[in-house]
């Protein structure tokens, strides 16, 4: 989102563009949260596992000695 911020000060991007930006990404939020419902998780279980299979946050996590 914030790329498309930067394209239209930069005139790259139009608003009806950058409205068009904010349509998909609310529709990504929406499908995203249907996918925990559907695996039958609840918000936290999903919000876990979408930490847990981040490289980073797992790295984080072994230097932390929260994951072993």
């Amino acid at each position: 989102m914030g790329n498309a911020i930067k394209k239209y000060h930069n005139k790259i991007l139009t608003a009806a563009e950058v409205i068009e930006e904010l349509i998909n990404l609310s529709k990504d939020i929406v499908a995203m949260d249907s996918e925990a419902k559907a695996m039958g998780l609840t918000d936290f279980e999903y919000a876990y596992t979408a930490v847990a299979n981040n490289d980073s946050a797992r790295e984080l996590m072994q230097k932390t000695n929260c994951v072993n």
